[in-house]
Formats: structure tokens, C-alpha cells, sequence
């Protein structure tokens, strides 16, 4: 897990974290958020063992555009 601090080339390492499977940990306004590969099922797998939750619970996923993932709208 890394933590990145939004600033310069910090983003362009959080993705390329992101795209090599890793986890990123990000602040929002109130909590702090866990990112992932949503596609990469080890980096999924790794956020279930952190949060320590049963794999039959449900996950956010955020995305900026759904035509993505045309099979699931």
C-alpha cells in the first residue's frame, strides 16, 4: 500500500501503482479511500483482506465514464 500526496508528479505514481496491481490509499473530505484495480482480481482480492470482510459483501467502484464496462449498464 502507498500513500500519495496529490501534488506534482504524485498522480502519475499512484496510477502507475494502480496499473502494476497495487493499492493506494487517498483522502477524501471525510475518510480515507483504498484504490484499486477494480479489474485486476488480486488487487480485489487484497482489499478484502485488509477491510477483513467476507467476499460476498458489496464494494464501491468509481469510475468516470460508464462505457467502460458496457455489460454492466
Amino acid at each position: 500500500i502507498t500513500d500519495i500526496v496529490a501534488r506534482g508528479g504524485d498522480l502519475s505514481r499512484a496510477a502507475a501503482i494502480l496499473r502494476a496491481g497495487g493499492l493506494v490509499v487517498f483522502p477524501t473530505e471525510t475518510v480515507y479511500g483504498l484504490g484499486a484495480n477494480a479489474l485486476d482480481k488480486n488487487a480485489v482480492t487484497t482489499v478484502y483482506k485488509i477491510i477483513l470482510c467476507l467476499c460476498f459483501l458489496l464494494l464501491y467502484l468509481s469510475v468516470n465514464f460508464t462505457s467502460s464496462f458496457p455489460e454492466y449498464h
